[in-house]
């Protein structure tokens, strides 16, 4: 038997008690767009963590915390749009909290027929000085 790989196309039949409730037919879950493993943006401009993916049926998208919790919305400093982009919106100095600006996510693509998980993208946000010097 040949080694059956993440992109495999899949056909699965439901039964119960004997009979056949149905079957799914398509493939698992694959991450077409993730985001750099570090993203570092300021807290006058924000900035987004892009993650995208295929699938039949097509996958829902989350995103976690390293520890694997879910990173929901933070009224004003993290929401999810309904493609799947996580965005940080521009945000006072005060307003800083490290368990959003400076904390690590992935992305979780899933469905029926699986998941894929994006690897561990590193975030920090805050504050860019830029100092010059007279020449």
């Amino acid at each position: 038997m040949g080694q059956v790989s993440e992109s495999s196309v899949f056909d699965y039949i439901l039964k119960k008690d004997g009979g056949c409730l149905g079957a799914l037919e398509g493939h698992g879950p694959l991450v077409e767009v993730e985001p750099a493993s570090r993203v570092h943006f300021s807290n006058s401009s924000g900035g987004r963590l892009d993650c995208r993916g295929g699938g039949s049926p097509p996958p829902a998208v989350q995103w976690t915390l390293s520890d694997g919790g879910a990173a929901p919305t933070v009224s004003g400093l993290r929401y999810q749009l309904p493609n799947g982009s996580l965005v940080f919106p521009p945000f006072a100095a005060a307003d800083f909290r490290p368990d959003v600006h400076r904390a690590s996510y992935r992305c979780v693509l899933s469905s029926a027929l699986g998941r894929a998980i994006t690897r561990d993208v590193r975030l920090t946000a805050g504050r860019i000085r830029i100092h010059c010097s007279p020449k």
